[in-house]
């Protein structure tokens, strides 16, 4: 595999969590089925490797050594010594742990165990003469907690009881050179020796007897228990114990094989060679292959099969061979004739049929009998042979008319189809079907029409199902004109394959469904076969592997050999079995489905993050909250769903959680961020295979970018407040300054500058400010941000009519309506406001003083809205044209005048009422002013207050 530091691997042994841990002569490395990563402090060679609750214990130059977690360091428990003379100190092979956690492991000469406990080292002599330290030998504890050596000096027996070492007590095995060793699962031990022999030992009675050697008398060198069973492994190949036999399971050419592992989760062998490491995927349970028996021909497909419900299967090949497969035992029934080829095999009346050039041929007595049909003549291909509901018995053929006889008579009709000449004989007919209605179905190339047909029985014809009166001129809903097969679909439907795809119809013949390659991304225009599951499902067999149309999704996937499928090539047989499976014709038989299972993810419902790059530095830990500095703007992302399966049948999407899109990754499980702003961020990763199922188990990352510290909300905030204390300033000075001129030109200026002044006072900026500020130490950021806008733009405003005596009525309404605006924002709402005036004073560019009604609003506001118990306080403000004046009327519900109470408040309040009174009186150049004020009461209690402003138009 690419990216492995070594090909020499000494071991390959997955982790509880699904990761595959490789030791090699370049150290230990880890993989997740997309990329290798090796430990940055374990770089020399590793010879062993054993795991023992989810630690990892190995051998290297510097002794024994202890891994927990893959980004941690490793732990040295004993130190090789080569100072002194004696070489056992220099190896700590065939590492075994007991349930009392003794580390055992083999030298030169010694067997021994290292005790984490005390630190201390026991020693057991079994090889005095031994010279190779890499010599093989199995370690393993039995029932009862002894512990058994089978090395090549013996069968050697360790118990706890007195820490002694010794020899088995049966002198017929315990002298045996051995070579490797398993403990079953019933307590038996099997050991392997090193002339090739297999004995079966029970520890507690010290029973034996001899098992079947492996061919050649092969030497196991390792066992492996699984689920599936029991498995061996030789230098070279590995086996399956089947029934006290052996099947072969692999070989490894020019290479020897070191360790072989298997995964529970994945059902993957994991064989660790001097070549490097091999991944052995075994056959799906959802097929199983059924291998003719036959030498020389091997692309010799089975293009027919029939299904007898009480014996087994027929199988018709290309070349004219029938083979009959039934209890598992194969058949050859009729062998390939020169000069004749074989077209169909088929069913009739519990009877099997072979259509050939020569005739018709009827299984009987053992063998194939001709069948006498008079006056057959074969001038084309014969698709098949059926009864019709009818009781005829008819020869479909590719291009002539059909051959039709009387059943069981089979005596031949004289009466011909109202069809013409042209039907028969100007199409190519490929298939014919009598659904589950009794009704019979044609289909074929048709150059001038659309390839289906449906018989009629009272017309005596074939009728089109193109015909306007089925599918109503709607001839778009065809995939093509070339139709290969027909299938029986769910609900009385037809299923009808094509060039381009397949269609579904009624039992009508109107089209239901169509499916095109274009549309669904089919790899293969030549579709042949097609049936429906109990899901509603469609398997369609192509060049390029069977598809499947899934009904929950509307959606079709390719099943190929990725998926464990021998061969992509499937458009010989195509038929769906009594139990629902499906059978396919392949080049040296027959390939049967379970469909059901062939569809069931093989995803691990697992998903990690297995490496983390920033600025393209990794990380040590794999944290899925990330933290980025400022300077850290980008990030690379590696995952796995640790399903170990062909990269092409895994897909992985990703989105943001505050975001409904999911942005595809393809098959690259990896996520690349550059250019990352500050911020927080939750990313959503998602994975599927290439049938649809989308895995449960989702990988959620959260990133944290943090700021520079000009760029932190504090600083903002403290930014802002200056900005707006700077404003404030410049307003303020710019009111000045406006006062001042206005004193020295004219009394009208003076008073307008003084109204502004009285309403624009640094008091009511002050709680404008206030109120922004609270919002914004509230967090409060939408509502601060719109007082804020309100505020600058009535400033602005103020500033604009401060260099003009008048200005236009909707623009000084404008502003009369933020001002009120922001005083509902520093009221809570406490009541409701409008402002209504007419069309036609808006639309001309009629002149007033600058808010020369403010004061009375704000009157209206703080003297009588204010002061209500309630939140239902209303505020009316109405202009209208009066003759040669526009009227304002400024009405309200507060507590009244007589309510409000006496003091400063009321001094400020006349003062700024006569102002403007002054202003109304100067504007319009009389002598008193044009302004009424009246009280308003019900049943002699305040109910507010009403203002009438009048003001000429000039």
């Amino acid at each position: 595999m690419d990216g492995l530091p070594s090909d020499y691997v000494n071991a390959a042994i997955p982790d509880s969590s699904g990761y595959l841990y490789i030791a090699s002569q370049r150290g230990i490395s880890i993989y997740d089925g997309y990329r290798f990563v090796n430990h940055p402090s374990v770089q020399s060679g590793v010879t062993d490797l054993f795991l023992d609750h989810n630690a990892f214990y190995f051998y290297d130059d510097r002794g024994l050594n202890r891994l927990q977690g893959f980004n941690n360091a490793p732990r040295l428990l004993t130190a090789n010594i080569f100072t002194d003379t004696d070489p056992n100190n220099d190896a700590y092979r065939n590492i075994f742990v007991d349930s009392k956690g003794r580390i055992w492991s083999t030298d030169f000469n010694y067997v021994k165990y290292y005790l984490p406990q005390t630190g201390k080292t026991s020693s057991f002599l079994i090889g005095p003469d031994n010279k190779d330290a890499e010599i093989n030998t199995d370690i393993l504890q039995v029932a009862g907690g002894s512990i058994w050596v089978p090395a090549r000096s013996g069968l050697w027996v360790w118990q706890e009881a007195g820490n002694k070492l010794a020899l088995h007590p049966e002198t017929a095995i315990n002298r045996l050179s051995y070579e490797s060793a398993i403990r079953l699962n019933n307590e038996d031990v099997i050991l392997s020796t090193t002339d090739g022999k297999l004995i079966r030992v029970k520890p507690a009675t010290g029973e034996f007897d001899y098992l079947p050697s492996l061919p050649n008398h092969e030497v196991v060198k390792g066992f492996l228990l699984t689920a599936k069973g029991l498995f061996l492994y030789t230098t070279q190949k590995i086996y399956q114990l089947e029934q006290h036999n052996y099947r072969e399971v692999c070989s490894i050419d020019a290479a020897v094989i070191n360790y072989v592992s298997f995964d529970t989760r994945t059902n993957l062998f994991w064989v660790a060679t001097t070549k490097g490491l091999v991944k052995l995927t075994p056959l799906p349970d959802a097929l199983e292959t059924l291998t003719i028996p036959r030498t020389g021909e091997k692309d010799d497909p089975v293009i027919a099969v029939v299904e007898q419900k009480t014996s087994g299967l027929w199988m018709l090949t290309r070349s004219g061979d029938v083979w009959f497969y039934g209890n598992g035992i194969w058949e050859k029934r009729f062998a390939a004739q020169a000069g004749s080829k074989c077209y169909a095999l088929d069913e009739v009346d519990h009877q099997v049929l072979l259509s050939t050039s020569k005739g018709i041929f009827l299984w009987r007595d053992k063998h194939f009998q001709p069948l006498h049909l008079p006056d057959l003549q074969i001038k084309s291909a014969i698709r098949k042979v059926l009864v019709t509901p009818q009781n005829e018995y008819w020869v479909v053929f590719s291009g002539q008319p059909i051959a039709r006889y009387s059943y069981p008579g089979l005596k031949k009709f004289s009466k011909a189809f109202n069809n013409d000449t042209a039907f028969w004989t100007g199409n190519t007919w490929n298939d014919i079907l009598v659904d589950n209605s009794g009704n019979i179905w044609l289909a074929g190339w048709m150059p001038k029409a659309w390839g289906i047909a449906r018989y009629d029985p009272d017309k005596n014809q074939f009728i089109e199902i193109s015909d306007t009166s089925i599918n109503k001129k709607d001839l778009g809903v065809f995939v093509g004109d070339y139709y290969n097969s027909i299938g029986q679909g769910a609900n009385g439907t037809l299923l009808f394959s094509a060039y381009g795809g397949w269609n579904r119809t009624n039992e009508k013949g109107r089209i239901t469904q169509k499916v095109d390659t274009h549309d669904y991304g089919i790899t293969d225009t030549y579709v042949v076969g097609i049936s429906e599951d109990k899901h509603g499902n469609v398997f369609f067999g192509t060049r390029e592997g069977l598809h499947v149309w899934l009904k929950e999704k509307n959606k079709v996937v390719r099943l190929s050999q990725i998926d464990g499928l021998p061969t992509d090539y499937l458009v010989n047989a195509h038929k769906k079995l009594l139990n629902g499976k499906l059978a396919l014709g392949i080049p040296d038989g027959l390939l049967l489905i379970d469909t059901e299972k062939m569809l069931q993810t093989r995803l691990t419902n697992r998903l990690r993050l297995t490496q983390t790059r920033v600025n393209d530095v990794a990380r040590s830990e794999n944290n899925t909250h990330i933290e980025l500095s400022r300077k850290e703007t980008s990030l690379y992302l590696f995952f796995s769903d640790l399903s170990y399966l062909d990269p092409y049948k895994v897909q992985f999407r990703y989105k943001y959680n505050d975001e409904n899109t999911w942005h595809d990754l393809g098959h690259r499980p990896e996520l690349s961020l550059d250019h990352i702003r500050p911020g927080e961020y939750a990313i959503t990763i998602a994975v599927a295979d290439n049938l649809a199922n989308l895995q449960q188990q989702t990988l959620t990352l959260f990133v944290t970018a943090h700021p520079a510290w000009w760029q932190t909300w504090w600083f903002r905030i403290a930014a802002l407040i200056l900005v707006i204390g700077v404003a404030v300033l410049l307003v303020k000075r710019r009111i000045k300054n406006i006062w001042r001129e206005a004193e020295l030109r004219h009394r009208i200026a003076e008073t307008e500058m003084m109204a502004l002044r009285a309403q624009m006072n640094p008091h009511f900026i002050f709680n404008c400010i206030n109120g922004i500020d609270a919002l914004i130490q509230s967090n409060d950021k939408y509502h601060a941000t719109v007082y804020l806008n309100k505020f600058a733009k009535l400033l602005r405003n103020v500033l604009d009519s401060s260099r003009q005596n008048v200005i236009s009525l909707a623009k000084d309404l404008e502003t009369l309506q933020l001002y009120i605006d922001l005083e509902q924002l520093r009221d809570e709402n406490k009541f409701t406001a409008s402002i209504r005036a007419d069309e036609s004073l808006l639309q001309d560019d009629f002149q007033v003083p600058p808010l020369v009604v403010q004061p009375y609003v704000e009157n209206a506001i703080l003297h009588g809205l204010r002061y209500r118990p309630d939140n239902n306080g209303r505020l009316t403000i109405t202009v209208t044209r009066n003759e040669e004046h526009i009227e304002y009327v400024i009405e309200d519900n507060g507590v009244g005048r007589d309510t409000v109470k006496t003091g400063s408040k009321r001094h400020d309040h006349s003062y700024g009422m006569q102002m403007s009174e002054d202003r109304v009186r100067f504007f319009n150049n009389e002598e008193y002013a044009s302004v009424e004020v009246t009280d308003l009461k019900n049943e002699g209690k305040p109910t507010g207050t009403r203002v009438q402003v009048l003001l000429k138009i000039q």
